[in-house]
């Protein structure tokens, strides 16, 4: 069975390129999903996305099931969504929701240089908690806890959007 994931099958809610980065950029939750053999996995997390990089970071433990996945299979798929108002019709048939959606495909990739990871984490703290003020509120992760933390980039291959309603 062959199957193009670039096509959606509802031209009229799919959404460009502009809106695409808009959406992530303000979201800030998403579920990346790998597959270890024929099992998918999931994994839910906050994120940052990098229009330089074209990629989206997040972090998560070295130990555990999801490392050992990429390691033996990089390909990802990343959803962020978020759902509206529901619906209603006179007959079940005409029920809906209101949404909008952008699913993400690439390769899932470690991030192992410091700098990098330590700058990742802080945009992640910036983006989650933006009320709270660096150097008042809290202080920069340890080297310590940057050696023992994972960062991960979902280097972006395409992406597609839609928005229902």
């Amino acid at each position: 069975m062959e199957f193009d994931l670039k096509k959606i099958r509802r031209v009229k809610k799919q959404q460009d390129d502009a809106w695409i980065q808009a959406f992530i950029q303000k979201s800030h939750y998403g579920v990346l999903g790998v597959c270890a053999d024929d099992q998918p996995y999931l994994n839910a997390n906050n994120y940052i996305y990098s229009e330089q990089d074209h990629a989206i970071y997040f972090h998560r433990s070295k130990e555990g099931t999801l490392p050992k996945i990429i390691s033996q299979n990089n390909n990802a798929t990343y959803l962020i969504s978020e759902m509206g108002d529901f619906i209603t019709g006179e007959s079940a048939q005409n029920f809906s929701v209101e949404y909008k959606s952008v699913i993400i495909y690439g390769r899932v990739e470690e991030i192992t240089n410091s700098d990098k990871k330590a700058e990742v984490l802080q945009k992640l703290v910036e983006k989650v908690v933006p009320e709270l003020t660096y150097g008042v509120d809290y202080q920069a992760a340890s080297e310590e806890i940057v050696d023992r933390t994972a960062v991960w980039c979902l280097k972006i291959d395409f992406w597609t959007g839609k928005q229902s309603g």
